[in-house]
């Protein structure tokens, strides 16, 4: 018996089952734990998804304008999203997710108008991603207006997960909280900007706002409504600041390349909306043969100012320049013309109000323009020089009543017929119209006040009948490619930058990086000329029709919106 006993205690057979059986809780604990693991890893991927597609939905509106939360919120109740494997039932452990603007949102949305950011960085790099938006932050840089709504936070929760593997202490099975964070911006950029930097006319920083600040007030109270800025272009020698106009940066950074760019060469890079642009110094003589391009005024052999080259006019070149022997046709060589007989589009009257700053009266002048009288305004000729000159009344000289019917003008203009022609043609109902309105009509509509998408069939097409002044041509006269471009962007707008030259340090010598407060659409009222006593003469006149903030909904063919995440 001694040796069964000890024959039975040295046998080795079944010992894999009873180790099996004292570590198979221990299997199933790690099995369990393995299991809620990937059902954790899962819930937090679905609610990351969640989390990421609402704040890219919220930030795809935060444009700037007075609405944008309002509509990021509309935005973001569109969106549903699903979170899986929260519970042991599997007919309960999918929950769904919307977001609503009460409490009962599963969603925390916080609107911010700053994230953290380094110190002493490069702007190019200034977003700190290691430091953490907690409360205190978000409570500091909560945006209380849409103008101030740069990001959206969203913070995702639902119920938590309810895990298989129990607390070997308590014998329970307990909830693991899940959630995910996403922080998304509107990253908006363009690749049309012209070559063409524009000093912000108005100087901060009065009463506390800045230039930017300024300008962007003007825009969206209407006061930029009809008001053309004067922008001279600097001698090399001199600083730029408000009134002045310079040059970006272009591929080869010479005379031709400049005069090819402003005709439409692209801008050599696409830039975000608050970039930096290197800009390059240049010469009035080869801007204004690119430049000029636009109105089909032709004055080079070849390349981008030749006739026959591959930049086209403007559909409306209605300029009031006639060729120096006064023939029909086509005006290579503009003369200095009648402003009495021929209409062309005038400086405002007034002089300026104060919100320009001192010393710059004359470059943003006030009042109205000859859209219905009679104007005489002193056109600056030089920096210390101008000259009075009397402009004809537009809409009464082109569209004399007797031929024109009921949006036709007398001259004088009646008030009846004042208020008939601002109702049909103008932007801003309550002002008259602005010279970028009146270019519009008059490619839109015929010459009954119909609406027609026939360019030659529209007041572009018929106005050589009607006019007084049997030169001036609406359509291009001296462009002769027979197989042009098709027009992508309309050839008498331009998408420039705007810099606050006042606070910048810019070189006149070689380029500099300066930052740009805006982006803005401007119409091209005049062609460019280098000397004279003409509109645009030594200057780029331009009509403000939208900026890159605050924007009117006039800026889609130039601006790229992409939501993106930051975190």
């Amino acid at each position: 018996m001694g040796l069964n006993m000890r024959n039975f205690f040295g046998s080795e057979r079944g010992y894999v089952l009873i180790l099996t059986l004292i570590f198979m809780p221990v299997f199933i604990g790690i099995g369990l734990l393995v299991i809620d693991i990937g059902r954790g890893n899962n819930a937090q991927q679905d609610h990351q998804a969640a989390a990421d597609a609402l704040a890219l939905a919220g930030a795809r509106e935060l444009d700037g304008r007075s609405d944008s939360m309002t509509r990021a919120k509309a935005a973001m109740t569109q969106i549903s999203n699903t979170v899986s494997f929260l519970t042991v039932n599997p007919s309960t452990s999918t929950q769904t997710l919307s977001y609503t603007t009460d409490s009962t949102t599963p969603f925390n949305v916080i609107f911010l108008r700053a994230i953290p950011t380094k110190t002493n960085a490069d702007p190019a790099s200034m977003v700190d991603d290691d430091k953490p938006i907690d409360l205190a932050f978000a409570q500091a840089n909560v945006a209380n207006t849409g103008e101030e709504a740069e990001y959206v936070y969203v913070f995702s929760r639902t119920d938590s997960l309810r895990s298989f593997f129990f607390n070997p202490l308590t014998r329970l099975t307990e909830d693991v909280p899940v959630g995910a964070v996403a922080v998304a911006t509107l990253n908006r950029s363009t690749c049309d900007l012209a070559p063409i930097f524009m000093c912000n006319p108005f100087v901060g920083t009065q009463n506390g706002a800045t230039a930017k600040e300024k300008l962007l007030s003007a825009f969206t109270s209407g006061a930029l409504h009809g008001r053309m800025i004067k922008l001279s272009a600097n001698p090399n020698n001199a600083k730029p600041g408000p009134g002045n106009v310079g040059y970006l940066r272009t591929l080869g950074n010479g005379a031709p390349q400049l005069e090819a760019a402003l005709a439409g060469v692209p801008y050599p890079e696409c830039v975000t909306l608050t970039p930096t642009v290197e800009t390059q110094p240049g010469a009035v003589t080869s801007a204004a043969n690119g430049f000029n391009t636009r109105f089909d005024i032709y004055n080079g052999n070849n390349g981008a100012s030749s006739a026959s080259g591959p930049f086209p006019p403007a559909e409306n070149v209605r300029k009031g320049w006639r060729s120096n022997s006064g023939a029909v046709g086509c005006v290579s060589n503009p003369a200095d013309l009648d402003t009495t007989l021929t209409p062309v589009f005038s400086d405002n009257r007034d002089a300026a109000t104060a919100e320009l700053g001192v010393a710059y009266a004359d470059v943003m002048r006030d009042g109205p323009w000859n859209v219905f009288e009679s104007i005489t305004v002193p056109v600056k000729t030089g920096p210390n020089q101008s000259s009075d000159i009397t402009y004809a009344p537009y809409w009464p000289t082109l569209y004399p009543k007797a031929t024109f019917g009921i949006i036709g003008a007398s001259d004088p203009i009646t008030a009846t017929e004042r208020e008939n022609i601002r109702n049909r043609v103008s932007s801003d109902p309550t002002k008259d119209p602005s010279r970028y309105d009146v270019y519009k009509y008059e490619m839109t509509h015929d010459a009954q006040g119909n609406p027609t998408s026939d360019i030659n069939a529209s007041l572009v097409g018929t106005v050589g009948s009607l006019q007084v002044v049997s030169e001036e041509k609406a359509y291009k006269q001296c462009y002769t490619n027979p197989s042009p471009p098709a027009y992508v962007n309309d050839r008498r707008t331009m998408f420039v930058a705007v810099v606050d030259c006042a606070r910048e340090d810019i070189s006149t010598t070689g380029a500099s990086e300066v930052p740009v407060d805006l982006l803005a659409k401007v119409f091209l009222v005049n062609p460019l000329r280098a000397t004279g006593n003409n509109p645009g003469s030594q200057s780029f006149d331009f009509e403000i029709i939208d900026v890159s903030e605050g924007s009117n909904g006039g800026i889609e063919d130039f601006i790229r919106d992409d939501a993106v995440l930051v975190r």
